[in-house]
């Protein structure tokens, strides 16, 4: 009798549980579809600081500006554990599809360019796994698989700006690899233009609570191509911001500057698209 009245309990909760949790329900499309196109494409100026000057009438080829949005996922619970700290991430804008120049020429130094966008991480630090930074190429340039060095750096935070830069050093952390690294995977942001770019640390990269500033540019010969990073929507933290040592692009620019003001684009996003992924 006991025996009939479990049983029989047991199949009115199975049955309720099949009503509340129907094994018809879609999952969500993982896909989106990304903007790809920036300024530059189709420019077809020879070389050198010729190929700068006439492409700057079809594009802007000074640094753009990227904005920094983290979108925070909500973290997924798996056989009861919960990640302390989920993805970070800023897309790109849906508004400004524009490239901007971030790459160390090693034939006109003068303009080379550098960006750089703020991320925090909370109070039980970040194991950083992988950086992603969508980027596409343009005046001739196809892929980042011909930069000599593509260069990673974080720095820390001095009152809204990198505590130091490409140029004068104090990076906490710095990675210079050729595009063949293992850790490195390029993929196509537009049809044909690898100018997307993921490093995937073998060993996770652990940094304690605070606000830190990420730097990606590729070094690379404008004879091979211009590379531009993508801004975003997101308004998270300090303005992104550019330096132009050089002021070949820039001259108001020469030190870390906002990317908003008229002294370097005069942009109305704040931020850089880039993602940080970690525990």
């Amino acid at each position: 009798m006991k025996k009939n009245l479990v049983l029989s309990l047991t199949l009115i909760l199975l049955v309720v549980s099949l009503m509340l949790n129907p094994s018809s329900a879609q999952a969500m499309d993982p896909q989106r579809q990304l903007s790809s196109k920036g300024p530059g494409t189709g420019c077809q100026a020879s070389s050198g600081a010729a190929m700068l000057a006439s492409c700057a009438e079809v594009a802007p080829v000074i640094p753009v500006r990227l904005t920094t949005d983290f979108v925070v996922f909500l973290p997924t619970v798996m056989n009861n554990v919960v990640p302390t700290i989920p993805t970070q991430e800023q897309t790109k804008s849906t508004v400004n599809t524009s490239v901007y120049s971030d790459q160390k020429f090693g034939d006109i130094p003068l303009y080379s360019t550098y960006l750089a966008d703020d991320f925090l991480v909370g109070s039980e630090g970040l194991h950083i796994e992988e950086f992603f930074f969508p980027g596409h190429l343009y005046n001739n340039g196809t892929t980042l698989a011909n930069a000599t060095q593509l260069v990673f750096q974080i720095y820390g935070n001095n009152g809204g700006l990198p505590a130091g830069d490409p140029v004068n050093g104090g990076a906490i952390w710095t990675l210079s690899v050729p595009p063949s690294d293992s850790r490195i995977t390029l993929t196509q942001g537009s049809p044909n233009i690898y100018g997307n770019v993921k490093l995937t640390f073998s060993t996770p990269l652990f940094l304690p609570a605070g606000r830190y500033w990420i730097v990606f540019y590729p070094e690379m010969n404008v004879i091979t191509g211009q590379y531009g990073r993508y801004v975003s929507d997101s308004t998270n933290g300090y303005d992104a911001v550019v330096m132009n040592p050089g002021g070949g692009f820039l001259p108001n620019a020469t030190s870390w500057t906002s990317i908003q003001p008229t002294a370097s684009w005069g942009l109305a996003q704040q931020d850089l698209a880039f993602r940080v992924k970690g525990y």
